[in-house]
């Protein structure tokens, strides 16, 4: 009880129920709900879930990035990640914040600061309408558990998933992509994030590098081996094959949390998609970053769309491995507001920023991924509130962000 008090998970679940009561009953009456959020992925996670549980109650639901020019809306919103206050007319208005300082009566609607993740906090909230399914439980604590901060809602769920045998915990793993159910080098080559130089994207190096450390790849039956069927002194000359490769040529000094980390692991049968939650993240961060974060709102829940970025994951790792293996010979180039990146095909801004930082010692500049026919920046860089659309193509002497063309992705997943 004493963790649940310090982590606000009684505090927001209270919250939650006070601010749902008023705010479905109006959704209900209206038939609708305007999802009005700054955009970024924990956001559009938020919106995924608003819209997916309310979908099946004929509620029409309006995803609006930015606010409306006009101001005005004919249907009551929600508020998501703007730290202001925002001003718009509508039915009813809830703002949530990530400020608990913050409790305020807007006359029709209420502005309130939460410790939770946005869509822990409005799963929350549907629960008190409806039943919310180990799936939408597990996405709405996805962003929270990625970045190690699991506190609110996000901890109560946690621990619901860990009583359900949904989730298991581990304190300290290699992030090592789906290490627990792919063989050793199948997991170490589909790593792409961290980068380790000559084995990611590179299988057969990966199984002759260790082979030369002595370990095995197989069994005496024949059966390729899993890191968890390494006893610990070939675990630890894994850990120090992974470290050293990678301090090599980083030009940071590397710490534990670069190669290890606490994580959940997904155990439900029929879940599709990255089960080890650090890596489901960096899917739909990878592809929201490529094909746009409308998809995840409008895709998150089906499973026809996480099969497909799953496979797309692991059939892009060695195209990005090749690329990245460049990046990090050459020097970048450097703009005075932001870093740009010329590559072949397209690589998901985040990852290379995670390249620069280790392999460049570059930090806190928007990264921009060019082809010959567009370029893409960082979901989270991109709206950073320095660095909106017309703002960097003004910066970049008129460098056009070309729109997404989604065509291809859609014919895959229907």
């Amino acid at each position: 009880m004493l963790h649940s008090y310090i982590s606000g998970a009684e505090e927001d679940s209270s919250l939650a129920v006070q601010v749902s009561q008023e705010f479905f009953k109006q959704v209900y009456d209206h038939k609708a709900l305007r999802i009005i959020l700054y955009p970024s992925l924990e956001g559009y996670m938020a919106s995924a879930i608003l819209l997916k549980t309310l979908s099946v109650s004929d509620i029409e639901v309006i995803v609006n990035p930015t606010l409306s020019k006009s101001g005005g809306y004919d249907e009551p919103a929600i508020v998501l990640g703007f730290k202001d206050r925002v001003d718009v007319m509508a039915p009813y208005i809830l703002q949530i914040v990530k400020d608990k300082r913050i409790s305020e009566n807007l006359g029709k609607g209420r502005r309130i600061g939460i410790f939770s993740s946005y869509p822990a906090f409005v799963a929350k909230m549907l629960e008190n309408n409806i039943v919310i399914t180990d799936e939408v439980m597990i996405f709405s604590i996805v962003s929270s558990v990625a970045r190690g901060s699991i506190k609110g809602i996000d901890y109560e769920y946690v621990n619901k998933l860990l009583e359900k045998k949904v989730l298991e915990q581990y304190d300290a793993a290699l992030k090592i992509y789906e290490w627990h159910r792919k063989p050793l080098c199948d997991a170490l080559a589909l790593t792409i994030e961290p980068y380790i130089p000559g084995i990611s994207g590179r299988k057969d190096n990966c199984i002759s590098m260790l082979s030369s450390e002595g370990i095995k790849i197989v069994d005496e039956k024949g059966n390729y081996r899993k890191i968890l069927d390494l006893n610990e002194n070939e675990l630890k000359r894994v850990v120090n094959l992974l470290y050293t490769t990678i301090s090599a040529k980083s030009k940071i000094k590397l710490g534990p949390s670069e190669i290890v980390s606490k994580t959940y692991i997904i155990l439900k049968e029929d879940f599709v998609g990255a089960t080890d939650i650090r890596f489901l993240y960096q899917s739909l961060l990878y592809s929201s970053e490529i094909y746009g974060p409308e998809y995840v709102t409008a895709l998150l829940l089906n499973k026809l769309y996480m099969a497909y970025i799953s496979s797309l994951y692991e059939e892009n790792i060695p195209r990005y491995a090749q690329e990245l293996a460049q990046i990090i010979k050459s020097q970048p180039l450097e703009t005075e507001k932001a870093i740009v990146i010329n590559t072949n095909f397209l690589i998901p801004p985040s990852l290379i920023s995670s390249i620069l930082k280790i392999y460049h010692n570059i930090t806190g500049k928007p990264v921009i991924v060019c082809t010959e026919s567009k370029c893409i920046l960082s979901l989270e860089n991109l709206l950073q509130e320095n660095y909106r659309v017309k703002d960097m193509e003004d910066k970049l002497n008129g460098l056009v962000l070309e729109d997404k063309n989604y065509e291809s992705l859609e014919e895959s997943i229907y």
